[in-house]
């Protein structure tokens, strides 16, 4: 008989962050598993890797608390970044005009898979998918590069 798998759903509303900026940091995350995940945004420099670390813990707090499930066989199977409400504001430009300011924010569904018993792999496309080039510098970090003053070299092993 199959072990079936337990999921785990917490959910952030009104981030006040932009969707696309969130969602950068989001792709670095989707698939992986729990250790890959947190190291990734614990080195990730962006703004929004703070936010998403603190609803991946309590997603892994709520998988202590509500199951049976150890933290090896835990993976992000679902991250969704959507947009929330919209503040608009208005700045005042030449010649009598107005500007309309657009304070977007964001919407994040995250989903841990586990299942009760030994360590799980990632879920597929952790490795297979291709990083954007748009990510800019936690791309860099996904790669296993390392950051020396102003220039990116690759790490030696």
């Amino acid at each position: 008989m199959a072990k079936e798998s337990r999921e785990f759903k917490v959910k952030l509303n009104s981030l006040r962050m932009s969707p696309r900026k969130v969602g950068l940091v989001a792709d670095l995350v989707r698939g992986k598993s729990l250790a890959e995940a947190r190291q990734q945004l614990t080195h990730c420099s962006r703004r929004a890797a703070r936010p998403l670390g603190k609803l991946l813990e309590a997603a892994v707090a709520a998988s202590r608390q509500n199951g049976d499930v150890s933290e090896d066989t835990l993976a992000v199977a679902q991250l969704t970044v959507g947009p929330g409400r919209t503040l608009k504001r208005r700045r005042f430009a030449a010649q009598g005009r107005v500007r309309r300011i657009l304070k977007r924010s964001a919407n994040i569904t995250l989903v841990l898979r586990g299942t009760p018993g030994s360590s799980v792999e990632a879920a597929p496309n952790s490795e297979g998918k291709k990083l954007r080039r748009r990510v800019g510098r936690c791309a860099s970090e996904a790669k296993g590069e390392v950051k020396v003053g102003a220039k990116v070299k690759p790490e030696v092993s």
